[in-house]
């Protein structure tokens, strides 16, 4: 409860409990009495002892802090409430940006919250031009400052596609059979080479022309995979989701249009990615690699991510960075042993 140093028993006033009147905004910040799962043992303590400590009211008798103890006084049959009034303090006629402020104000420390509630506080007590200070200072330290414009991209040229899909009939077919087997094991996306491993079994023909073989008895036919997934894709047989690449990579640099959008797309996301940590009572410390990438999206999803363990891909002889980052995390898990799991892939069990 907040300590009240400056406060003398003169300025504690028996106050109707009628006249005293919410500030709406609080209930955008603080949690409400019908979510509140502890206020029924508030109101069962106003019942036996009364509210011991007073709250806080603005001048024209709208709470400051003591929302929780002012409905639980209302709850419990209350007449009177002790309060203090803040000098000067009027939030009536306020804007709701005011009424925050004062709010966030009178309220921090006052009890312990919910990590929703002092999220929001904080967020609520954000100076927007102190923000913006703070971002243009970090933007100076990256960037050189300098005047970007994008202009119309025009694109020229292509590659006209002279084989059309038809005539890799029974080549599609044998790669979407492998697809929608995935998709009905929920193991999708799914890689190009596994796939092609896959179809090395299944060896359809690549072509219902003279051209054509059994896939896998040529050189180059992991080619023609590529190019068959890629016109599949583009016509809309496949869809774009269900084949996994990691090989190539793009960036792209995120920017908002305002502070504002800024903040509410951070608070929108901000527990995406929250998950408690699991393996804290354990001594060991569980890494996952994998020989190939061929595997990564299935063991990542239906593995790594459901055990909350770290996945390497080491794509044959592991890198001495990927070495350091196990290290790494090993050292900063306090763990007192490290048990690898090593998964190694052959194209003879790709069932």
């Amino acid at each position: 409860m907040k300590n009240h140093k400056n406060t003398s028993v003169d300025s504690i006033k028996e106050t109707p409990i009628d006249s005293i009147k919410d500030t709406p905004q609080n209930w955008e910040i603080y949690n409400n009495t019908e979510s509140d799962d502890q206020f029924p043992k508030l109101v069962e303590s106003v019942r036996k002892n009364g509210v011991l400590e007073p709250i806080t009211i603005s001048e024209d008798g709208f709470i400051l802090s003591g929302h929780r103890r002012h409905a639980a006084a209302k709850e419990a049959g209350l007449e009177f409430l002790k309060t203090i009034v803040a000098d000067g303090v009027f939030i009536e006629n306020a804007t709701p940006t005011e009424r925050i402020a004062q709010l966030t104000r009178h309220n921090q420390g006052s009890r312990v919250k919910t990590d929703i509630e002092l999220i929001a506080e904080s967020a609520a007590s954000m100076d927007p031009e102190e923000a913006l200070a703070i971002v243009k200072a970090r933007k100076q330290e990256v960037f050189d400052e300098t005047q970007t414009s994008v202009e119309e991209v025009f694109s020229t040229g292509g590659n006209r596609r002279t084989n059309p899909l038809l005539q890799r009939g029974d080549f599609l077919e044998a790669a979407s059979e492998i697809i929608d087997d995935h998709r009905e094991r929920d193991l999708l996306p799914v890689t190009g080479r596994r796939i092609h491993y896959m179809l090395l079994a299944k060896a359809p023909l690549t072509s219902r022309t003279k051209r054509g073989h059994p896939y896998g008895t040529k050189k180059g036919d992991s080619g023609l995979l590529s190019k068959l997934l890629t016109d599949a894709r583009s016509a809309g047989l496949i869809a774009d989701s269900a084949i996994y690449d990691d090989t190539r990579v793009d960036s792209t640099m995120p920017s908002w249009t305002s502070v504002g959008d800024y903040l509410t797309d951070q608070m929108d996301s901000l527990f995406l990615n929250f998950f408690a940590n699991v393996h804290r009572d354990q001594p060991q410390h569980v890494e996952l690699i994998i020989e190939k990438n061929t595997l990564f999206p299935t063991l990542k999803k239906h593995v790594a991510n459901k055990l909350r363990i770290p996945i390497t891909s080491s794509r044959g002889f592991g890198s001495y960075p990927l070495s350091c980052k196990i290290r790494d995390r090993f050292k900063a898990s306090g763990k007192e042993k490290l048990v690898v799991i090593f998964v190694k892939w052959s194209r003879y069990c790709s069932q």
